[in-house]
């Protein structure tokens, strides 16, 4: 059966596409997902529907779905944000933008260039012939069109250049263009490696800052592979791969895709250095972590992530009042920036300056949101004896990432206490099997699991690994009500002294190497800093 869709033909026998007289190259799947849609005619078919009627058996979800269009879209060069043949339901599924036309009659419904082919051919041989006269005869200095392959590479470049652009800008619609521009790009050159990174790098961008599935950060991690294969030593790849990895939690691995780019270029991959030295900084190794971040930002004064890393490495010091002045600096520079949104009213909240910290809270949710933005809201609730509005404000985190156990965690831990004791014993045998056990913020998730159990040894002890693992925020454990059972256990003080003396070491590092005359003079003045 053949269909006609705006400017395209369709052949459900034969699997083929032509849009005006060009045979297109749709994929199996895709081609059969857009078939699927051709039978509801412009109705909404749900993400339900569209799973069971193109993936079953197999067992897929909605990112899956949303994957697959973004592949049929780039393949069909439509616009999602300005659809021409499939058109986005939020919340809902897909519809057709218009509808499909049958052609009852297969013969007389070919394109004409598939009815009339020698006609065709002819007509075309005779044209270009007599158009050659024309031109030669008019400027023997004229060439002739370059061949397809050339016309190909360079739409493949002007596409990938548009790409970069968008990936460039860093917002979420923007990326979301990048990665539709990225696909297309190896769709006509598919061996293109900087196509390959800059859409690793918008896979990982589109989980890590703006909430999309988890299975973002994982199709990164393949594609940064697939280049490692063609290229092993290439730095780039290395970096993209540290970047999947890193937003994944997965510490050891990406500190190490991340250290193999600097060494394969150590001058040059600005990127993988301060990548490397948020990590450093998150394991404890404060002075470190604050002499990469100011050299790498004086070599890159552009950075707009620098006043963020540099204020966290203050505030893990203690040095709280610095701090703040660069939040707020970069919570007023760039409201774009999910971090700045949370960092800067939580860093009010270390200082027990709660009001202050609601009050940059209600500014904030106007902005792009990171899940913690609703757990800081949580917290300061909680602190209000507000026990719905905890939930309401956890409930958001979650919904918007859902496949973090962290935030499920918090939900679970809030909304049903009555069950709480099994949940939790279940996700620690879960985390024991599965989870990263060098990254500190898993056991500061253990202890809460324990507390909720009323096992608060073990939450403790699940303190204290985080401790020898880098964790150095005593403010946090002193001050959220997420651990306000584990305060009156014994040993929590003992905690909290490791803390701070390993933070102290930190900054005699700080003052012996001499890091506190290369601070920036608009961030701080070395008399400002105590001793």
């Amino acid at each position: 059966m053949r269909y006609l869709l705006d400017d395209l033909t369709i052949d459900t026998s034969s699997q083929k596409v032509w849009q005006c007289q060009q045979l297109l190259n749709i994929s199996n799947l895709s081609f059969r997902f857009l078939s699927f849609l051709l039978t509801k005619g412009t109705d909404i078919v749900t993400f339900d529907e569209l799973i069971e009627g193109v993936w079953t058996p197999a067992i897929v979800n909605e990112d899956t779905v949303t994957q697959r269009v973004r592949l049929l879209r780039a393949a069909l060069s439509d616009d999602g944000r300005n659809p021409r043949y499939i058109r986005s339901v939020r919340g809902q599924g897909y519809q057709l933008v218009v509808s499909p036309r049958v052609l009852k009659d297969s013969a007389k419904s070919q394109p004409w260039w598939g009815r009339h082919r020698r006609h065709a051919l002819l007509l075309a041989a005779g044209a270009t012939a007599i158009s050659l006269i024309i031109t030669l005869s008019f400027n023997w200095q004229n060439l002739p069109d370059p061949p397809l392959e050339i016309n190909k590479q360079n739409s493949a470049a002007k596409l990938l250049e548009r790409a970069k652009y968008y990936a460039s800008i860093g917002q979420h619609g923007n990326n979301d263009r990048a990665i539709e521009l990225f696909e297309l790009v190896l769709i006509k050159d598919p061996d293109n490696i900087d196509a390959m990174l800059g859409l690793s790098r918008s896979y990982t961008r589109d989980m890590c800052r703006f909430n999309a599935g988890l299975q973002q950060a994982e199709r990164a991690e393949d594609m940064a592979r697939a280049v490692l294969e063609l290229e092993p030593d290439n730095s780039r790849a290395f970096r993209t791969l540290g970047y999947s990895q890193d937003c994944r939690g997965q510490v050891q691995a990406a500190e190490a895709s991340y250290l193999r780019a600097i060494e394969l270029d150590p001058d040059g991959d600005l990127n993988s250095q301060f990548a490397l030295a948020y990590l450093l900084g998150e394991q404890g190794h404060l002075a470190e972590a604050l002499a990469l971040n100011i050299t790498v930002s004086q070599q890159d004064p552009e950075q707009t992530y620098s006043l963020i890393q540099i204020a966290r490495v203050y505030e893990l010091l203690g040095l709280y009042p610095i701090a703040e002045r660069l939040y707020k600096e970069s919570f007023e520079l760039y409201p774009d920036n999910i971090f700045s949104n949370f960092s800067y009213p939580r860093n009010l909240f270390y200082q027990q300056r709660f009001s202050e910290a609601r009050d940059i809270l209600t500014k904030a949710k106007q902005r792009p949101k990171h899940p913690e933005l609703y757990v800081l809201s949580a917290e300061l609730a909680l602190l209000n004896n507000n026990m719905s509005l905890a939930k309401e404000e956890l409930a958001h985190a979650a919904q918007m990432r859902p496949w973090s156990d962290y935030y499920d965690a918090l939900v679970k831990l809030y909304h049903s206490p009555q069950n709480q004791q099994q949940w939790a014993a279940d996700k620690l045998e879960y985390l024991q099997q599965k989870a990263d056990t060098s990254d500190a913020s898993g056991w500061i998730k253990r202890a809460m699991l324990h507390q909720a159990q009323g096992d608060l040894v073990s939450g403790i002890n699940a303190l204290s690994t985080a401790v020898e693992l880098g964790f150095r925020n005593s403010a946090y454990l002193q001050l959220s009500p997420l651990f306000k059972g584990l305060r009156s256990a014994s040993g929590f003080e003992q905690v909290i002294t490791r803390i701070n003396l390993a933070v102290q070491l930190e900054l005699d590092k700080v003052y012996s190497e001499g890091l506190s005359t290369g601070l920036f003079a608009r961030q701080v003045s070395v008399t400002a800093l105590p001793k």
